[in-house]
């Protein structure tokens, strides 16, 4: 419960746009501002920059050990986050995809 609990909130910080919360402008991850940009290895770099950043900000029970995005031939971006929760020590991944819409 406790894991999944933090897996949710890391999707939310990633599936929100900064400016989107009135009350908490900053919130969210600014990779949603690469969308629309070439999907070239140095867009996904970008990418992998913006959600690290926004996890090690938002999330605080969870360690960054590394990101990783991949661009994929349909114009989304893969991006693989691995993680470690600061309390147990357990390692996991987290894995999601951007897609401009």
């Amino acid at each position: 419960e406790f894991e999944e609990n933090i897996r949710q909130s890391m999707a939310l910080i990633l599936a929100t746009r900064p400016g989107e919360r009135q009350m908490l402008p900053e919130f969210g991850c600014r990779a949603h501002q690469l969308m629309y940009a070439p999907n070239t290895p140095g867009t996904a770099s970008l990418i992998a920059q913006h959600v690290e950043n926004a996890l090690i900000r938002w999330e605080p029970r969870i360690e960054v050990n590394g990101v990783k995005a991949i661009s994929e031939p349909n114009g989304s971006v893969r991006v693989v986050v691995d993680y470690v929760i600061k309390v147990t020590q357990a390692r996991y991944t987290l894995s999601q995809s951007f897609t401009s819409e």
